[in-house]
Protein backbone atom coordinates (compact mmCIF):
# COMPACT_ATOMS: atom_id res chain seq x y z
CA UNK A 1 0.00 0.00 0.00
CA UNK A 2 1.03 3.50 -0.85
CA UNK A 3 2.38 5.65 1.31
CA UNK A 4 0.10 8.32 0.30
CA UNK A 5 -3.08 5.95 0.62
CA UNK A 6 -2.22 5.11 4.17
CA UNK A 7 -1.79 8.81 4.77
CA UNK A 8 -5.37 8.99 3.54
CA UNK A 9 -7.02 6.43 5.50
CA UNK A 10 -5.56 7.57 8.65
CA UNK A 11 -7.06 10.85 8.37
CA UNK A 12 -10.66 9.11 7.71
CA UNK A 13 -10.33 7.17 10.60
CA UNK A 14 -9.75 10.47 12.62
CA UNK A 15 -13.02 11.56 11.50
CA UNK A 16 -15.27 8.95 12.90
CA UNK A 17 -15.74 7.29 16.11
CA UNK A 18 -13.70 3.87 16.64
CA UNK A 19 -15.15 0.44 15.22
CA UNK A 20 -17.05 -1.80 17.01
CA UNK A 21 -14.49 -4.79 17.92
CA UNK A 22 -15.91 -8.05 15.84
CA UNK A 23 -16.91 -11.56 16.88
CA UNK A 24 -14.19 -14.56 17.01
CA UNK A 25 -13.25 -15.69 13.89
CA UNK A 26 -16.35 -17.86 13.35
CA UNK A 27 -18.71 -14.50 12.46
CA UNK A 28 -20.98 -15.35 14.74
CA UNK A 29 -22.64 -12.47 16.79
CA UNK A 30 -22.25 -12.40 20.71
CA UNK A 31 -25.47 -13.33 22.18
CA UNK A 32 -25.30 -9.77 23.74
CA UNK A 33 -25.74 -7.98 20.69
CA UNK A 34 -28.05 -10.97 18.64
CA UNK A 35 -30.47 -8.74 16.51
CA UNK A 36 -33.80 -10.51 17.40
CA UNK A 37 -35.08 -11.67 20.82
CA UNK A 38 -34.57 -15.76 21.28
CA UNK A 39 -38.12 -15.97 22.24
CA UNK A 40 -39.47 -15.17 18.87
CA UNK A 41 -40.04 -18.17 16.58
CA UNK A 42 -37.91 -18.48 13.71
CA UNK A 43 -40.95 -17.94 10.80
CA UNK A 44 -40.95 -14.30 12.36
CA UNK A 45 -37.30 -13.54 11.76
CA UNK A 46 -36.72 -12.09 8.45
CA UNK A 47 -33.32 -10.27 8.00
CA UNK A 48 -30.66 -11.10 5.43
CA UNK A 49 -27.87 -9.82 7.23
CA UNK A 50 -28.55 -10.47 10.39
CA UNK A 51 -26.03 -10.90 13.06
CA UNK A 52 -23.04 -9.94 10.04
CA UNK A 53 -20.39 -7.47 10.88
CA UNK A 54 -18.99 -5.28 8.19
CA UNK A 55 -15.87 -5.99 7.34
CA UNK A 56 -13.63 -2.73 7.81
CA UNK A 57 -12.04 -2.57 4.49
CA UNK A 58 -15.69 -3.19 2.96
CA UNK A 59 -17.60 -0.67 5.01
CA UNK A 60 -15.66 2.08 2.68
CA UNK A 61 -16.06 4.25 6.01
CA UNK A 62 -17.12 7.47 4.37
CA UNK A 63 -16.29 10.88 6.30
CA UNK A 64 -18.49 12.53 8.32
CA UNK A 65 -21.44 14.79 6.67
CA UNK A 66 -23.77 17.44 7.71
CA UNK A 67 -27.09 17.27 9.75
CA UNK A 68 -28.73 18.39 6.47
CA UNK A 69 -26.89 15.36 4.52
CA UNK A 70 -28.20 12.86 6.26
CA UNK A 71 -31.85 13.84 6.71
CA UNK A 72 -31.82 14.43 2.94
CA UNK A 73 -30.28 10.58 2.86
CA UNK A 74 -33.18 9.78 4.94
CA UNK A 75 -36.10 11.52 2.42
CA UNK A 76 -34.80 9.95 -0.52
CA UNK A 77 -35.34 6.60 0.85
CA UNK A 78 -38.99 7.63 1.48
CA UNK A 79 -39.81 9.00 -1.95
CA UNK A 80 -38.33 12.73 -1.40
CA UNK A 81 -40.05 14.97 1.01
CA UNK A 82 -43.26 16.16 -1.10
CA UNK A 83 -43.55 11.83 -0.81
CA UNK A 84 -43.08 12.03 2.66
CA UNK A 85 -45.80 15.25 3.30
CA UNK A 86 -48.15 13.08 0.65
CA UNK A 87 -48.61 10.11 3.59
CA UNK A 88 -51.98 10.28 5.82
CA UNK A 89 -52.35 7.16 7.62
CA UNK A 90 -50.10 4.15 8.11
CA UNK A 91 -51.62 1.07 9.32
CA UNK A 92 -49.44 -1.79 10.72
CA UNK A 93 -51.07 -5.21 11.68
CA UNK A 94 -48.76 -8.31 13.11
CA UNK A 95 -47.72 -9.52 16.66
CA UNK A 96 -45.98 -8.85 19.77
CA UNK A 97 -43.63 -10.94 21.23
CA UNK A 98 -43.27 -10.87 25.07
CA UNK A 99 -41.31 -13.64 26.35
CA UNK A 100 -43.45 -17.02 25.05
CA UNK A 101 -46.67 -15.04 24.99
CA UNK A 102 -47.80 -13.84 22.21
CA UNK A 103 -50.62 -11.06 21.04
CA UNK A 104 -52.47 -9.80 17.58
CA UNK A 105 -50.91 -6.27 17.15
CA UNK A 106 -52.58 -3.27 15.44
CA UNK A 107 -51.05 0.13 15.15
CA UNK A 108 -52.64 3.32 13.49
CA UNK A 109 -50.89 6.04 12.64
CA UNK A 110 -52.27 9.36 11.12
CA UNK A 111 -51.20 13.34 10.24
CA UNK A 112 -50.30 15.10 11.69
CA UNK A 113 -49.60 13.49 15.09
CA UNK A 114 -52.18 10.72 15.85
CA UNK A 115 -50.69 7.31 17.04
CA UNK A 116 -53.12 4.17 18.28
CA UNK A 117 -51.79 1.03 19.27
CA UNK A 118 -54.14 -1.78 20.45
CA UNK A 119 -52.36 -5.39 21.50
CA UNK A 120 -54.68 -8.21 22.40
CA UNK A 121 -57.57 -9.74 21.35
CA UNK A 122 -60.37 -9.46 23.77
CA UNK A 123 -61.50 -6.33 26.00
CA UNK A 124 -60.50 -8.13 28.99
CA UNK A 125 -57.50 -8.59 27.83
CA UNK A 126 -56.52 -5.61 25.61
CA UNK A 127 -54.23 -2.87 25.89
CA UNK A 128 -53.96 0.53 23.88
CA UNK A 129 -51.90 3.16 23.93
CA UNK A 130 -52.86 6.84 22.37
CA UNK A 131 -51.77 9.87 21.19
CA UNK A 132 -53.42 12.73 19.92
CA UNK A 133 -51.81 15.88 19.34
CA UNK A 134 -50.50 16.50 22.96
CA UNK A 135 -53.24 14.33 24.88
CA UNK A 136 -51.47 11.09 25.62
CA UNK A 137 -53.64 8.08 26.92
CA UNK A 138 -53.33 4.90 28.28
CA UNK A 139 -55.65 1.85 28.89
CA UNK A 140 -55.25 -1.50 30.51
CA UNK A 141 -52.08 -3.33 31.14
CA UNK A 142 -48.83 -2.40 29.50
CA UNK A 143 -47.85 -5.92 27.40
CA UNK A 144 -43.96 -6.09 27.79
CA UNK A 145 -43.15 -2.60 28.09
CA UNK A 146 -44.03 -0.55 31.29
CA UNK A 147 -46.02 2.66 32.06
CA UNK A 148 -42.81 5.41 31.96
CA UNK A 149 -41.72 3.39 28.79
CA UNK A 150 -44.86 3.56 26.75
CA UNK A 151 -45.31 7.60 27.81
CA UNK A 152 -42.00 7.79 26.50
CA UNK A 153 -42.76 6.15 23.03
CA UNK A 154 -46.10 8.32 23.08
CA UNK A 155 -44.08 11.47 23.87
CA UNK A 156 -41.73 10.98 21.38
CA UNK A 157 -43.89 10.03 18.54
CA UNK A 158 -43.85 11.79 15.20
CA UNK A 159 -45.85 11.15 12.31
CA UNK A 160 -42.65 12.02 9.92
CA UNK A 161 -39.83 11.16 12.08
CA UNK A 162 -37.69 13.42 14.20
CA UNK A 163 -35.06 14.30 11.53
CA UNK A 164 -37.94 15.51 9.14
CA UNK A 165 -38.62 19.62 9.52
CA UNK A 166 -36.49 19.45 12.66
CA UNK A 167 -35.80 22.93 12.71
CA UNK A 168 -39.20 24.37 12.26
CA UNK A 169 -40.22 21.82 15.31
CA UNK A 170 -37.53 23.59 17.36
CA UNK A 171 -35.31 20.21 17.87
CA UNK A 172 -31.40 20.53 18.03
CA UNK A 173 -29.90 18.08 16.51
CA UNK A 174 -25.80 17.09 17.03
CA UNK A 175 -23.96 14.50 15.23
CA UNK A 176 -22.17 12.73 17.49
CA UNK A 177 -19.98 10.93 14.51
CA UNK A 178 -20.50 7.57 13.61
CA UNK A 179 -20.47 4.08 14.79
CA UNK A 180 -20.70 0.77 13.60
CA UNK A 181 -23.72 -1.78 14.68
CA UNK A 182 -24.11 -5.39 13.64
CA UNK A 183 -23.99 -5.32 10.00
CA UNK A 184 -24.42 -1.72 9.24
CA UNK A 185 -22.55 1.33 9.33
CA UNK A 186 -24.57 4.11 11.30
CA UNK A 187 -24.28 8.15 11.79
CA UNK A 188 -25.39 9.09 15.34
CA UNK A 189 -27.59 12.03 15.95
CA UNK A 190 -28.32 13.45 19.21
CA UNK A 191 -32.06 15.14 19.31
CA UNK A 192 -32.54 17.33 21.95
CA UNK A 193 -36.63 18.27 22.14
CA UNK A 194 -38.49 21.35 23.94
CA UNK A 195 -40.21 19.12 26.15
CA UNK A 196 -36.59 18.21 27.59
CA UNK A 197 -36.86 14.74 26.58
CA UNK A 198 -33.65 13.46 24.48
CA UNK A 199 -33.31 10.94 21.63
CA UNK A 200 -30.55 9.37 20.21
CA UNK A 201 -30.29 8.27 16.68
CA UNK A 202 -28.51 5.59 14.80
CA UNK A 203 -29.22 5.78 11.01
CA UNK A 204 -27.96 3.74 8.68
CA UNK A 205 -25.16 5.48 6.75
CA UNK A 206 -26.39 3.74 3.50
CA UNK A 207 -30.23 4.15 3.33
CA UNK A 208 -30.61 6.89 6.44
CA UNK A 209 -33.27 4.14 7.96
CA UNK A 210 -33.30 4.85 11.74
CA UNK A 211 -32.01 1.04 12.77
CA UNK A 212 -31.16 1.76 16.93
CA UNK A 213 -33.00 4.54 18.54
CA UNK A 214 -32.35 5.43 22.54
CA UNK A 215 -35.22 7.56 24.08
CA UNK A 216 -33.98 9.64 27.84
CA UNK A 217 -35.81 11.57 30.15
CA UNK A 218 -35.33 14.84 31.11
CA UNK A 219 -32.58 14.23 33.95
CA UNK A 220 -30.61 12.36 30.89
CA UNK A 221 -31.52 9.05 32.56
CA UNK A 222 -32.47 6.53 29.54
CA UNK A 223 -36.14 5.09 29.59
CA UNK A 224 -35.89 2.39 26.50
CA UNK A 225 -34.14 0.90 23.79
CA UNK A 226 -35.82 0.44 20.20
CA UNK A 227 -33.91 -1.68 17.66
CA UNK A 228 -35.44 -1.93 14.01
CA UNK A 229 -34.46 -4.69 11.50
CA UNK A 230 -35.59 -5.69 8.37
CA UNK A 231 -36.70 -2.53 6.13
CA UNK A 232 -38.70 -3.04 3.10
CA UNK A 233 -40.03 -0.65 0.71
CA UNK A 234 -43.84 -0.23 0.82
CA UNK A 235 -45.11 2.11 -1.50
CA UNK A 236 -42.29 3.88 -2.43
CA UNK A 237 -40.95 4.10 1.27
CA UNK A 238 -39.19 2.13 3.53
CA UNK A 239 -40.18 0.60 6.80
CA UNK A 240 -39.32 -1.94 9.77
CA UNK A 241 -40.95 -5.08 9.50
CA UNK A 242 -39.49 -5.94 12.47
CA UNK A 243 -38.99 -3.77 15.80
CA UNK A 244 -37.55 -4.62 19.68
CA UNK A 245 -37.66 -3.12 22.33
CA UNK A 246 -35.30 -3.01 25.31
CA UNK A 247 -34.06 -1.56 28.84
CA UNK A 248 -31.31 0.16 28.70
CA UNK A 249 -29.40 -2.82 29.69
CA UNK A 250 -30.38 -4.51 27.08
CA UNK A 251 -32.55 -7.18 28.11
CA UNK A 252 -35.42 -7.05 25.77
CA UNK A 253 -38.86 -5.91 26.66
CA UNK A 254 -40.87 -6.82 23.94
CA UNK A 255 -40.72 -7.72 19.82
CA UNK A 256 -43.08 -6.94 17.12
CA UNK A 257 -42.89 -8.85 13.92
CA UNK A 258 -45.08 -6.81 11.57
CA UNK A 259 -46.84 -8.87 8.82
CA UNK A 260 -48.32 -5.91 6.40
CA UNK A 261 -48.17 -2.40 7.10
CA UNK A 262 -50.71 -0.02 4.97
CA UNK A 263 -49.56 3.05 3.30
CA UNK A 264 -52.42 6.02 2.68
CA UNK A 265 -51.14 9.07 0.63
CA UNK A 266 -52.67 12.30 -0.88
CA UNK A 267 -53.25 12.22 -4.46
CA UNK A 268 -50.60 14.00 -6.36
Amino acid sequence: MSKTLDHLLAAIALLVLPAAVSPASSGEPDAAVAPYASEVPGYAVRDGAAGTFLDEAEANLPVAQTVDYIVGQYLQQRGGYGGVKRIVTLDYTGTRYVGRDHYPLHVHAARPNTSDTLVGSSQSSMFESSRSGEDIHIRGVPVGLGVEDERALLKTFDFDGAVVDWKDKHYAIKRLGMEKLPGVLTWKLEVDRPDGLRQILYLDSRYGDVVKELVMNTGSVPIVEIVRHDFRAVEGSRYPFAVDYKKPNGAVLASDRVERIEVKRQPN
